[in-house]
């Protein structure tokens, strides 16, 4: 009995110093080969396991008379599993289903570690073979699992890792029953980023190449319509999917997302005329975005569209013909929304250029932050009304103008006998021009903004 009490704790202690040590890193669906013997009596591995997951972890001996051991460790360090001898004499197998997420050990040994007298070669293998369908779950991208929705369970939730920048759909199909899906996707904060109910007219709820704005995990959130107060029930299956690594920016669907102050680095391709970028501004923000070639013989150029892929504003050359480079510098948007930008070459799918490229977005601020409280604001094609008597001889408009636009300022009385008078300032306060004035209006036909920026338009009378 002592010797055998010896032997398990010189065992456990052999186990207990491998989570300090380095791991080889493993991949589902991979083989490794390794040997035990004197000199190497253990071996570590580590592979990246979510909670939910079945794997299917195997060891063959191939070629000696090792005697092995295969030891399965949690995130926390703790022993899963360990296996020792076999029904198959020269192989052993781990089935379980993970209960954690994280970064899981592997310990392959030879039976006394470094008092064994075996040795020999074998092959480790490790597959995913499905995931649990439970409630907590993780899943992965191209994952698919089928769970059900009554009066009991409304909901049911999942987990996903994804990164910034990740183009996901998630689909929640009707499989039976009358049940009316609601599909919502959280953050770590419980906060519902996106959610959907019926997607286009269908039964089914499905959120479509939603854009991931940062590294995290997410809650997939399955239930119904009205969830504890709703009456529908049933079966259904859940989908999982990711715009491929390579599709990413071929096109305005599967844009890659483009954050303020990170630059992306892309290259413009003989196979591959442009890049696509999408971002989100507000109205009035001042943007920037610049196209750098760092690569090859590219001859950038840049193309800002709004959601409806509608181009906004263009740039080939920031010095024509020398400074190749591409920058829209100071361009107000227009409205609240996302936006696209479509990073390619001179002459475009026409092109010949080739070469790396690194694009950058930056926000300045806000058109109008500058503008003082009780200056109402106007934009172009727009009228605005007021009143001017003794108490109010003048009332005062801001608008942000682009540089070479031309625009006629008119101002007509409505009612009294007002003898209006309108003056145009540029961002200084300096008078530009003042209009003509008669009786009942004033004018300033034609004007040509000399530079993009703020504008102040003064009504008053004289």
């Amino acid at each position: 009995m002592r010797r055998v009490i010896v032997l398990l704790v010189l065992m456990l202690c052999a186990f207990a110093p491998v989570r300090a040590q380095g791991a080889q890193a493993l991949t589902f669906g991979q083989s490794v080969d390794g040997r035990l013997d004197g000199t190497t009596p253990t071996a570590a591995y580590s592979f990246d396991g979510l909670r939910g997951e079945y794997l299917r972890i195997s060891l063959r001996v191939t070629r000696g008379d090792l005697d092995a051991t295969l030891a399965l460790f949690a995130p926390d360090g703790s022993l899963i599993v360990r296996r020792d001898d076999s029904p198959e004499g020269d192989a052993l197998t781990i089935q379980l289903r993970l209960t954690a997420s994280g970064t899981h050990r592997l310990v392959a040994a030879r039976f006394g570690h470094g008092r064994g007298t075996t040795a020999g070669d074998y092959t480790l293998s490790i597959d995913r073979v499905g995931v649990s369908a439970e409630s907590g779950s993780a899943l992965r991208f191209g994952d698919t699992v089928a769970n059900s929705i009554t009066n009991d369970q409304y909901e049911v939730y999942y987990s996903l890792r994804a990164r910034r920048g990740d183009l996901i759909t998630l689909t929640m199909r009707l499989d039976s029953g009358n049940l009316d899906p609601l599909l919502q996707l959280v953050d770590a904060n419980r906060r519902i980023l996106v959610e959907n109910d019926d997607f286009e007219s269908t039964p089914d709820a499905r959120i479509e190449r939603w854009l991931v704005p940062e590294d995290g995990q997410y809650l997939i959130v399955a239930g119904r319509y009205g969830g504890a107060a709703g009456t529908t029930t049933g079966t259904f299956l859940l989908t999982v999917d990711r715009v491929p690594e390579s599709a990413l920016g071929n096109t305005p669907q599967a844009a890659v997302r483009l954050f303020p102050g990170q630059p992306d680095e892309h290259a413009i391709t003989a196979e591959r005329a442009a890049i696509w970028y999408v971002f989100e501004a507000r109205v009035d923000d001042l943007i920037t975005l610049s196209m750098n070639r760092i690569s090859g013989t590219l001859d950038p150029f840049l193309v800002l569209l709004n959601a409806d892929l509608q181009e906004l504003a263009t740039h080939d050359d920031i010095v024509d013909g020398q400074q190749r480079d591409s920058l829209i510098s100071g361009y107000r948007i227009p409205s609240d929304g996302l936006y696209y930008v479509q990073a390619t070459r001179f002459e475009r799918a026409a092109g010949t250029t080739i070469g790396g490229f690194r694009l950058t977005l930056t926000i300045t601020g806000n058109a109008f932050d500058t503008v003082e409280p009780d200056i109402e604001r106007i934009a172009y094609n727009a009228s605005a009304g007021g009143v001017l008597n003794a108490a109010l001889p003048r009332r005062r408009y801001a608008f942000y103008g682009n540089g070479g636009d031309t625009l006629t300022i008119v101002v007509n009385r409505v009612d009294g006998d007002l003898a209006p008078m309108v003056t145009l300032l540029d961002e200084g306060g300096a008078t530009i021009v003042e209009g003509s004035a008669s009786s009942s209006n004033a004018v300033i036909p034609r004007i040509t903004l000399p530079k993009s920026g703020l504008y102040t338009i003064i009504v008053s009378r004289s």
